[in-house]
Parts: structure tokens; sequence; C-alpha cells
């Protein structure tokens, strides 16, 4: 009885659909893309050799198979369809001491399409992969229960436009050019203006059409809420991360929109129309604003290189042509004054950049109703623990001493990366010496310079991984406090990787091993335009990495369809399912902002590196891009109002920047004739402070937040109150409309005011 309730034929039975025919992806409507895409590793037939998923294949005792078996749902005990799942696990392991993974792993997919499509009433349709080895869940909700869910997670929308909220205005105000976002409310409450009115208070927000175009009627959601609505539903019941962690979820994903992915070839991923700026707000719309914010800026970044790459070509030509050994002249040569101004202008360009950015990125917040946005966290999947009931919440999770072991594992972490900086100062030292034995005028130091670039790309390649199995260790609960410890562990071992060899060229070789004709600078601008050009040929690996996975999961499905006799004719899921997964644009934003400390911390040795930092940005603009369109799955579309941690590390490049452009004008070049150490150091120490004072009162007089920013959260706050709940800003008001009379207490005695204070 048991076997033929989980037979696939009965597993099969519970498809709401029928799978549509197979299309070009060009054709697909936007009615035949799913909300969310559940891969499921197949449990049912597990052959005994060649399985992508051996797991199933291990014994478990019984007791582990039912402790497992609960971690894998978030249900209350008691929920109807978790008992179910939970009797029949039980029927399959009595009078057993051992059984096979793959029999849990049967209940557990049966129980998950249950509490999908019966307690959550999701519409579901099911089919296997070509070879069978996995079941693909094709998940759509209902308009009515994203409506429930949004009301449940309190999910914000936009309101539409309302004359109502401009008074009496011809035009809206500047503070007033964002409509507000609130709460979704599906059902009021009863003190509310709309539940006194009996009006609908689903009229309040915006609508678009099947286009997502906005519309008087239509639909109140986007496909991005969807997704989000659909991915906050599925995770109130099931642990997607257990469930990955013990091969039993193969992927989950967002579907591609084929028909928009088109229009991103003919408009974002093209070279054709690199000077236009890019389209945000569909970008925003597609991936969600953590990648929005992402490309944001990076258009920013490269809008702003123009600047420092105007001045470094100028400065740059007359530096060339400026004859450093005419000695007839007491006072600065052209050349030298262009060091200067240049050293001025990077430092203090760069705080502009970070002030205008931080601007810049409150206005998006603003535009996107996410200035007040909090990210509500769950232990990641990854997380170890022991499995205990929370006395606050009263929920199930893991629960560990985070005093044990903690300071140890930071310390490993901190020894490792000191292990593997000493890699690289090793590997530059014997890098000099092969320089140092070569003759000048030789392709010897070219050599060098070039395998000191790739020498940068390979080490930070592999300290990646270490970097990521360390952070792993150290066991992090939430999903930011890992990605912030790690960026902090990647950041600080490539900022000694990536400028350890520049900051020996430019402040010690001369004065240990002298350089070139006494032009430290020379070597200097040598090695940073040898790693940009080896930058510009290694980031076509970007590519090439997830395109030859990809490449090579069809190369063994194809073969194990031809071993099986079959023609290799995947489904859209199936392709989409085998793409590589992108989860955060962490590499990519480590891979700009280590760019942009070459030109904050050394573009006054090499004027002309700003721009080939421009050339640079473009071309990962369209790798970004068309990795994110062609070579990834739909990214999960993340919300975020701010680029997180990378802020503070920009601002502190910036300062380490303008301290050490100074220090290469006084210490390394020969703009100043200084008769002693002391009075280079002098004038550093007085010209290096001169500037930081300069930066931080133009911080502060940038404000962070612009006023209408201001201005317009707080009247959104307000509009959404008094539409929502009824809670006026004007109290007098509020009293009249809700009707709260102050009423005189019983058996109190009424003072005579005027005659006590003798007024008559």
């Amino acid at each position: 009885m048991a076997t033929n309730f989980l037979s696939k034929e009965s597993l099969l039975s519970h498809s709401a659909e029928v799978e549509y025919p197979i299309k070009e992806s060009h054709e697909i409507e936007n009615s035949e893309i799913y909300d969310y895409i559940l891969a499921i590793n197949n449990p049912f037939d597990v052959p005994e050799k060649n399985y992508i998923c051996h797991a199933f294949l291990n014994d478990l005792r019984v007791e582990d198979a039912k402790l497992r078996f609960r971690f894998y749902f978030k249900s209350d005990e008691e929920d109807p369809f978790y008992k179910e799942g939970q009797r029949l696990l039980d029927r399959k392991l009595e009078g057993q001491t051992k059984v096979k993974f793959k029999v849990v792993a049967q209940v557990v997919v049966r129980t998950i399409i249950k509490l999908l499509q019966d307690k959550l009433q999701l519409e579901i349709n099911l089919h296997y992969s070509q070879l069978g080895d996995q079941i693909f869940i094709k998940l759509r909700s209902s308009e009515n229960n994203l409506k429930v869910q949004a009301d449940l997670i309190d999910y914000k929308l936009q309101f539409k436009a309302d004359k109502d909220f401009f008074k009496d205005q011809e035009h809206p105000l500047d503070f007033q050019a964002v409509l507000p976002y609130g709460a979704f409310e599906k059902q009021m409450p009863h003190k509310s203006v709309f539940a006194m009115m009996k009006a609908n208070p689903e009229d309040l927000y915006q609508r678009y059409d099947t286009y997502e175009r906005e519309s008087e009627s239509g639909h109140l959601f986007k496909y991005v809420d969807k997704v989000r609505l659909v991915h906050s539903m599925i995770v109130s019941v099931i642990e997607l991360g257990e469930l990955a962690n013990h091969s039993i979820l193969y992927g989950q994903f967002p579907q591609h929109n084929y028909k928009v992915l088109d229009e991103f070839d003919k408009t974002w991923i093209t070279l054709r129309g690199f000077w236009k700026p890019q389209d945000i707000e569909k970008i925003r719309n597609y991936f969600g604003e953590k990648i929005a914010m992402y490309f944001a800026w990076l258009e920013m970044y490269t809008q702003w290189l123009v600047i420092p790459a105007f001045f470094g070509i100028i400065f740059g030509i007359i530096i060339y042509a400026d004859d450093p050994n005419d000695t007839s002249s007491s006072t600065m040569t052209a050349g030298e004054v262009s060091y200067f101004l240049f050293a001025i202008i990077l430092s203090l360009g760069s705080t502009f950049l970070d002030q205008i950015w931080v601007r810049k990125q409150n206005i998006f917040a603003w535009k996107w109703g996410l200035s007040e946005f909090e990210t509500k966290e769950e232990q990641r999947p990854e997380y170890k623990g022991k499995y205990k009931k929370d006395i606050v919440s009263g929920k199930m999770k893991k629960v560990v001493d985070k005093s044990k072991n903690g300071i140890f594992k930071n310390m490993l972490g901190f020894v490792t990366m000191l292990f593997f900086v000493g890699i690289v100062i090793a590997t530059l030292v014997a890098i000099f010496i092969y320089r140092a034995s070569q003759k000048k005028g030789s392709w010897g130091p070219r050599l060098a310079g070039a395998f000191n670039a790739f020498q940068i790309k390979i080490l930070n390649f592999i300290y990646r991984y270490v970097a990521r199995s360390l952070t792993e260790w150290e066991n992090y609960e939430t999903a930011s406090e890992f990605q912030n410890a790690l960026t902090i562990k990647l950041f600080s071992f490539q900022f000694v990787n990536s400028y350890a060899s520049l900051f020996y060229m430019g402040f010690v070789k001369g004065r240990v091993e002298g350089c070139d004709d006494n032009d430290c600078m020379n070597e200097l601008e040598l090695q940073l335009g040898m790693i940009y050009v080896i930058n510009l040929l290694l980031n076509l690996m970007e590519l090439g990495i997830p395109f030859l996975k990809n490449k090579y999961k069809t190369y063994r499905t194809q073969k194990a369809a031809e071993e099986r006799g079959d023609l290799l004719n995947l489904t859209i899921f199936e392709k989409e399912a085998n793409l590589s997964t992108y989860e955060t644009p962490l590499e990519d934003y480590m891979e700009m902002i280590i760019g942009y400390g070459y030109v904050a911390l050394f573009a006054v040795a090499f004027p002309f590196s700003p721009l080939l930092a421009i050339i640079l940005c473009v071309l990962e603009f369209r790798v970004d891009a068309w990795k994110l369109c062609k070579v990834t799955q739909r990214v999960f579309p993340a919300q975020d109002n701010s680029i997180g941690v990378w802020m503070p590390i920009i601002q502190i490049l910036s300062y380490i920047g303008c301290a050490t452009n100074i220090a290469l004008i006084i210490f390394t070049t020969d703009v100043f004739d200084f008769h002693s150490a002391a009075d280079q150091w002098i004038a550093f120490i007085v010209v290096e402070h001169s500037l930081f004072a300069l930066k931080f009162l133009i911080s502060a007089y940038i404000p962070d937040v612009p006023e209408v920013v201001k201005k317009g959260v707080i009247w959104s706050n307000r509009v959404m109150n008094e539409k929502l709940y009824g809670k006026y800003s004007d109290v007098d008001k509020e009293r009249e409309i809700r009707q709260l009379n102050f009423e005189p207490s019983a058996n109190r005695e009424k003072v005579e005011v005027d005659k006590f204070l003798k007024l008559e």
C-alpha cells in the first residue's frame, strides 16, 4: 500500500496542470512563466552506479532518519500534512534498525508536494527530466493567495497616483515625485478609514498589465513581487537549505523571461551603445534591487572616472613631453607641476565619488521604497548546531555555544591570511630578484611585470576558496554576517596581494636596490600598465569558467542520454537548472573596487590608468550583464538599499590613496628639492593632513541624505499612515474623524480659573 502511495504515477497525479508543449525560449509568453521552480533529485529510481546523488543509497539509523525528516520542515508538529508524512515514514521504518536514505527522501518529496499544493494552495505542475534523475516542481500562485502572503509579511507596494495626495496643488512638489509605498493590507482593521468607509484598500495600490506597465486595471504584483512572495510561502513550511545540504534539492530558481533577455541583448549586453546610460529600473524589475544597486554604482564609478581620465590624459602628455634632464631652471617644470596637481585632483576627487554615491544610493532607496528597509534574516542552511526549541520564538532552530572555539577559529582565519600574505611576499621577492638579474632595456623586466599580474590573479583565485572554507568553518548564523566576514577576509588579502608590489616599487625599491635610471616612477608606471593589460585579458575568464561548467553539464547529460539510446531534448527548465548559480555580486564588487584602488592609490604614477580603468569598466558592464542573462540562472530578486560593507571600504581606500599619492610626489619623484629626509616628512605631513582636512570638510558639507529624500520619506510615511490606518499627523483632524473626544472625569469639581487667577 505504501509503495503504491509513493509511486511515480501517484506523485505526478498531484499535478494541477498539463505541461504545455515545448517551445523555443523566445516564444514563451508571460502567462506561461512560472513564479518559482524547484528541481528535486529523484529518489524513486536510484541506480546503483553513475548516479549524481549517491547520498540516497546511504544507510541511516531509524532514529536518525526520523530526526532528519523533522528538520526538513518548519511546519508545526500538529500540522496535518506534516503528521501525514510522519505517519507514512513510521510505517516505512516499522521493524527496521537501518534504512536507505532514499526511503526517507521519497516521503520527504511527497510531503513537500502536499504542503505546497494543499496547505499553501499553490498551482503545481510536475514533470521528470529527460533522464529521469530530477523532478521539476513548477509553482504558480493565484492573485488572491499572493495578496494573503503579502498581508502576512507586510510586503510593501507602491500607491497609485491620487489627487488627494497633493491637496490643492496644481503639480506635485519635488518631495512628492515618488509615490508612497505602504505595507499591503488585504483586510483592514475595523478602525481604519477604509473599514469605516466600507472601501476596498486594494484601490490604493498601483496595478500593472501583462507587460508590467502601469494600468488602471490589472495585477497588483510584478513578477519579482510574485517570486519573493512565493519564495516566502515556500520557506515558511520547508527548510530548502537542509534539503540542498542532503542532496534532495538540486536547485531553485525563478524562470527567465526570454523576451526581456532579448531586449537586454539589444540594449544592455551589446557594446554598440556603451556610452548610453543603463535602464536601472528595467534591471531592478528583472533582477531585483541588490543587483540593480551594483550596476548603478558601477555606472556612477565609470562616469566619475571620466574626470581623472580627462586630466590624466592632459597631465600625462605634459609629463611625457617634459625633459627630466633639464636642470637649467630652478623652478618646477611643467611635468613636475602636473604630477602635483594630478595628485591633488585624485585625492579630492575620490571624496566626491564616495559622497555623491552615498547621496545617489539614498535617492535610489527612496525611489524603490527601501529607505527604511531592514533585512529579516533567518539562520543560514549551512549554520551548524543542535536543533532545539527556541525559548523566545517557540520555533525549532539550531543552537550553538558561540563562545566555544570562537576566538580560536577567528585567530586561525587570521593566521591563514598571514600565511598567504607570506606566500605573496615570497613570490614578489622571487620576481624582483629575477627582474634585478635582467639587463636594462631587455624583455626581462616586462616579463616579470606580466608574471606579477598573473600571480595576483592566481593567488586571489586560490585564496577565494580558502577564505570561503574558513568562513564556513567559523559558522556564522545569518547570510549578512557570513558575507561581511568573507568580504573582509577577501579584501584584506587582495589589498596586500594586489598592491604590495606597487608599494615596494614606489617606496622601497629605490632605497634598497635602486631603480633603472634612478626613476622608480617609470617602473611603477610599467607595472601598472601591465596589470591593466593582463586584467583586460583575464576578464574573459569570468565568462569562461561558468560557460565551461555549463558545457560540461550538458555534455554529461548528453552522454547519459546516448547510453540510454535517447536523443537529447532538454526542456527549458532542465536547461536553466543546469546553468551556474549567481549568489551575490561579491566577486564583481571585489574586482571593481580593487581596480578603483589602482586609480585612487597609484594613478599619479601612470596618469593614463583612469582611461584604462574606463575601458575595464565598460567591458565589465557587458561581461557581468552577459553572465546574468546568458550564463547563470535567473537570480533571486533580493532587495537592498545600499552597497553595504563596500561603502566604508571605498572610503578607506580614498584616504589611503590621498596619503599614497602625496607620498609618491614627495618621496619618489624629484618634484620638490628637499635637503633632508626630515624636510620630506614635514612636507608630507603638512600636505597630507591639509588634504585630509579638506576631504573631511567636503564630506561634512555634502549631506549624505538629500533634503528632498528626507522630506519625501516623511511625506510618504504620513500618507501611508493616513490612508491605511487613519493615523493623521494633524491630531485635531484625527480626533474629529475617529470621534476621539475627551470627556470630563466623574465626580470632578470644576476649578474657577478666572476667579483663582483674580482676572475678574
